[in-house]
């Protein structure tokens, strides 16, 4: 894997995948984020402990365990154009690139001012999709096969599409509700939606989407449930 990160791209890397950041013993600087909003303790740490390329690669296992669930499904609707909200460092889509060659549409707001944590109305930003390009095209991904979009900066394309994913993104931290018009006049019949819905939070787009969809497999966790969706 070619990757190349800066201290902004890993902080962000930090924020979008906590888990292996906390395992390693920094709980402490995550809370100091959390008061502060100053990223920078985050990534002195990694380096100060000299776990920056084991927290990477970490992170990179976790994803591709996601990935390992999720293959099955997209590799059968032959994905020929397959949408990500909140691809973080375009990781997973890297995999899924490897499927069959998709075009890939990559959505993110890259930044906002929040810095929490939980399930909010609004989405929080800690991406940055000329990053995230540039790590696919590192990694071999045809740059003419990705498309990116923030939807604070310009609108979302139109077009149809045949994979939706959001893993631990909509639906998690924030509501679908931003997206389920994109989603529902796009996502052709039979398509996969892919996400992490958090458990016991109001979701008015949620439940716009739901029944459009039939459930092809969920994955119950502490505090969501990773759902495969059919468009019907």
């Amino acid at each position: 894997m070619n990757l190349t990160l800066s201290d902004n791209d890993l902080a962000n890397l930090i924020l979008q995948r906590t888990g292996p950041f906390l395992q390693m013993g920094g709980g402490s600087v995550l809370n100091q984020w959390f008061a502060t909003g100053d990223k920078r303790p985050l990534v002195a740490f990694l380096k100060g402990t000299g776990k920056v390329n084991e927290y990477v690669n970490a992170t990179f296992a976790g994803i591709a365990a996601d990935f390992n669930e999720l293959s099955p499904h997209i590799e059968s609707v032959s994905a020929g154009t397959v949408v990500s909200i909140g691809p973080g460092y375009g990781f997973l889509e890297l995999l899924i690139y490897g499927i069959n060659q998709p075009r890939l549409l990559l959505i993110d707001i890259e930044h906002s001012p929040e810095h929490k944590h939980g399930f909010a109305q609004q989405g929080s930003g800690y991406a940055d999709l000329a990053s995230c390009r540039n790590f696919l095209t590192a990694n071999g991904v045809d740059a003419k096969h990705i498309e990116t979009c923030n939807p604070r900066k310009q609108p979302l394309p139109q077009g149809s599409f045949d994979v939706l994913v959001s893993v631990l993104s909509m639906g998690f931290h924030y509501p679908c509700t931003e997206y389920a018009p994109f989603i529902l006049a796009g996502l052709r019949p039979g398509g996969l939606l892919i996400l992490d819905k958090r458990t016991q939070v109001a979701d008015p787009g949620w439940d716009e989407l739901r029944p459009h969809f039939a459930v092809v497999s969920q994955n119950d966790q502490p505090k969501s449930t990773r759902f495969v969706l059919k468009r019907t």
